[in-house]
């Protein structure tokens, strides 16, 4: 995976990670993967945090989802890790697709 830029910013709690990052899927998505639907695996280390995650993005009304909607507006699918199953061909072709989990659900862990 040498071409895969790395980027490690460490901000303070409450220094706007979450903001930074909703901003940072349409620069990733039409800089380095030049597409204009991406799909994302938005990662969290607690389950508690997934699940704020999950709710602010699901959010029309939140400053994340806002953010988010600015780009791609009502083309936006935003799941639970453990919602994969749901994803749907169209999806990947037609929405950004955001999924949410911990770290530790890659690793099969569940947190």
């Amino acid at each position: 995976m040498e071409d895969v830029p790395y980027v490690c910013l460490r901000l303070p709690t409450g220094g706007g990670k979450t903001i930074l990052a909703t901003h940072a899927i349409e620069v990733a998505a039409t800089t380095y993967l030049e597409q204009d639907y991406p799909f994302m695996l938005w990662l969290v280390p607690t389950t508690t945090i997934a699940e704020q995650t999950l709710n602010c993005l699901l959010n029309p009304d939140h400053p994340y989802r806002e953010a988010i909607n600015q780009k791609y507006g009502s083309s936006v699918r935003i799941l639970s890790v453990s919602d994969f199953d749901l994803v749907r061909p169209d999806d990947l072709e037609n929405r950004l697709c955001i999924l949410v989990g911990t770290f530790a659900s890659l690793q099969g862990k569940g947190n």
